[in-house]
Formats: structure tokens, C-alpha cells, sequence
């Protein structure tokens, strides 16, 4: 049995929280708005890693071992932290799953995070972006093809997900289970539309591979950037693009452009379609024999490709300002001048210079004594005759050069 038929074998451990989310859908909507108002214009979601909130508003939430999500068959549960400053990423997500030495036990390892389920949107258009973060000399110690799965869109307990991102050394696989699907507990699983890059066969499916970062192009030491647009439909006139970056660069890359299939799932025995889907981001991989870590930034959905791309930056760490009742009245605002006025001068100077007002007494008496002065000077000097040694001598002409 594949990972990917593992990864949905197990209909008691999806189905309860599969009904929680699809009843709590209609209060999500209300909370997602909420969540809007609060994020930057043009965002739907806004999962910034400071913090649990935007997943578990409306009834998400994290299954990892550290959120009270214990291992159980066949998954050894990872854990989730919110850090800072992560390759200059004020706020990110670290998602790290341990080495197993259970295997029979725990074939697979995971942690998951969840949002409220959402209405499935068919006929919609949505955008959505993911920044992704990975040491220098990163590895995945398992042989399993499809690398670690770092995200799930629309996921629905049918078969995987329609859309999913897989994390691999060097490149990061969009992987298809599109249109209608055997499901997960049938002999025979799979999708109408189906693509995965790595397949070991070399064949990647009935589509073409597609890839969100191309090899070569995932850059580890790096923050590298993905915003994804698609128009949801259960018919061929669902659209796939995805664009990449590394953090920092001018120019968006597109790395694939899929049109002419369905972009969602169903269930063959049910129909198309169920109401409500939910996207995962996630480390989910086969049993690992040492840790792994994956870091997440700006997991994001928009409206538009700008409102969603605009957000895919290091955002600096903020601080809190501590509390004042009144601004000094000196505090100019940044990037402004201030008022030519007098320096502040002190006492004594201020003393002067109310003495040396014109026309006050002490003004008078001032000049007074000053005339004075002035005139007992002079006397003492024609007196003693040198004025006449200190007169200012005329300057002699200058010596002309004769024609």
C-alpha cells in the first residue's frame, strides 16, 4: 500500500474531526471575515505563525504530539513551535518530526495544521501563497519518493488531496489527484487526473509533472516563495499556475500552468461534490530514521495575486513601545523638521537680556557708563601722545613699471 492510500486508510481518525469541521463551517465564514479585517487588504487568511489563532478560529487547530495529538497507528506524531527571527523571518513556524525507531508500529510520521473547513468555492478563483524555509545540507533520511508533504489544498478525505506541494532537497513536486476518484478504502484508489514528478516509475501519470519550485531552483539557506492561483471547478474548466522565487529577488518565476481538468475531488460512489474542503500545511513523510525540520512563513490566501504576493516578505520584528499618557510637547514626527525658534537660554542670560532693552533704565544707565568710559580713554591717550604713535599710516603708491 502506497503512503498516499496510508495516508487516508484510516476513516476513524478523519471522519469525526471531518464532521466537526463541516458542521463549524458556517461560523468559520463568520470568523474568517473576522480574521480579514484584522490582515492585510486583500487576504482571506493570514497565518503569520505568530501564533495558533488563525488555524484555530472557527474550530481548526494543530494535530501534532505537543497540541494533544498522541501518536497513534500509523502515525508517530511531530511537533509544532512558533519562533522568531528565522533567517531574518520575524515570525515563522517550525514543524519537526522525530526519528522513529517503531516502524512496524509507525510506518508514517505527521503534524498537521488545520483551519476551519471552508465552503468549497466551485466556479471561484483563489490565490495563495507559502514561504518555505530549509537549512543548508538538508536531507530526508527515508526512500520515500514524495519527499515530505508540506501542504494539502482542499483536502477532502477522499483520496489525498486535488492539489498538494511535496518538499524534496532541492525542488518542491505539485503533486494531482483531480476529477473523480476511488477512494482511499477500495482496492484500486486513485483519480480520473493524476501527476506526481517523482514517481519512481519515471512516469508521472496520466498529466504531465508538474513542479511549484523546479530542481535546482529550491535554494536551502534561503526563504523561498510560492504563490499558487486556482480556479476552482469540477469540470475542464478548472486553471492551475504557480510562480516561485527565492526571498529577496526582483522577478517571479512561473513554474507550471495547468488547464483543460478538474481542480477538485470526489468520491465515485457519492458524486460531486462535498460542500466544504480544508487546506493543510503540514510535515507529513514515511518513518524518518533522524529528526527533520521544515520552516513555514506568510501562509497566506487572497483574492488577488498582488494581495497575496505583496505579503511574501521578512517582515521585521516588531517591539511594543512602552506606554505614555502624554507625548513630550517637544516630539517632532519623523521625517518632519522643527520650528526655527529661540534656543532655551538660562537664567542669567535671560537676565542681560531684559537689562539690555532699549529704553529701559538699565539700558540708560548702561550707555551711560559705557560713554563714559569711552571718553576717560581718549584723554589718557592724547595725554600720554599715543594716539599720534597708533595713527593708521596712509599706504604709499605702488612703484608703476615703466613703458
Amino acid at each position: 500500500m502506497s503512503r498516499l492510500s496510508w495516508k487516508t486508510w484510516s476513516v476513524t481518525r478523519w471522519a469525526p474531526l471531518f464532521a466537526v469541521l463541516v458542521a463549524s463551517a458556517a461560523m468559520a465564514g463568520t470568523a474568517q471575515a473576522s480574521t480579514a479585517a484584522t490582515s492585510p487588504a486583500g487576504l482571506t487568511f493570514n497565518g503569520n505563525f505568530t501564533g495558533l489563532s488563525p488555524w484555530s478560529t472557527g474550530g481548526g487547530g494543530a494535530q501534532c504530539a505537543n497540541y494533544g495529538t498522541p501518536s497513534q497507528s500509523p502515525r508517530l506524531r511531530g511537533s509544532l513551535n512558533f519562533v522568531t527571527n528565522v533567517a531574518g523571518m520575524a515570525n515563522a513556524g517550525e514543524i519537526t518530526l522525530p526519528a522513529n525507531s517503531n516502524t512496524s508500529t509507525f510506518p508514517l510520521e505527521a503534524c498537521d495544521l488545520l483551519p476551519s473547513a471552508q465552503p468549497i468555492g466551485l466556479g471561484t478563483d483563489g490565490y495563495y501563497g507559502l514561504m518555505v524555509y530549509v537549512p543548508q545540507g538538508w536531507t530526508i533520511s527515508n526512500n520515500a519518493f514524495d519527499g515530505v508533504e508540506i501542504e494539502e489544498y482542499h483536502f477532502q478525505n477522499v483520496y489525498g488531496a486535488p492539489i498538494s506541494f511535496q518538499l524534496h532537497a532541492d525542488h518542491i513536486t505539485m503533486a494531482l489527484q483531480t476529477g473523480a476518484c476511488n477512494n482511499h478504502t477500495t482496492s484500486a484508489p486513485g483519480c480520473a487526473y493524476h501527476s506526481n514528478a517523482d514517481n519512481p516509475n519515471g512516469n508521472p501519470g496520466n498529466l504531465p509533472a508538474y513542479y511549484a519550485i523546479p530542481p535546482g531552483a529550491f535554494q536551502p539557506g534561503a526563504w523561498n516563495d510560492i504563490v499558487m492561483h486556482v480556479h476552482w471547478a469540477s469540470d475542464s474548466t478548472g486553471q492551475i499556475q504557480t510562480w516561485y522565487k527565492v526571498n529577496g529577488a526582483g522577478a517571479w518565476t512561473q513554474s507550471s500552468n495547468v488547464t483543460g481538468i478538474p481542480t477538485v475531488q470526489w468520491d465515485n460512489t457519492r458524486g460531486c461534490c462535498y460542500a466544504t474542503s480544508v487546506d493543510e500545511t503540514e510535515a507529513y513523510t514515511a518513518a524518518l530514521s533522524s529528526p527533520l525540520s521544515v520552516w513555514f512563513g506568510n501562509d497566506v490566501s487572497g483574492q488577488t495575486f498582488n494581495a497575496v504576493a505583496n505579503v511574501m516578505t521578512l517582515a521585521p520584528a516588531t517591539t511594543t513601545p512602552p506606554a505614555t499618557t502624554t507625548p513630550p510637547a517637544t516630539t517632532t514626527p519623523p521625517g518632519a523638521t522643527k520650528p526655527p525658534g529661540k534656543k532655551p537660554q538660562p537664567p542669567a542670560a535671560k537676565t542681560r537680556q531684559k537689562a539690555n532693552k532699549p529704553g529701559s533704565k538699565a539700558h540708560k544707565a548702561t550707555t551711560r557708563r559705557s560713554r563714559h568710559k569711552a571718553t576717560v580713554t581718549r584723554q589718557k591717550h592724547k595725554a600720554s601722545g599715543r594716539h599720534r604713535r597708533h595713527r593708521r599710516q596712509r599706504p604709499r603708491p605702488r612703484n608703476r613699471r615703466l613703458a
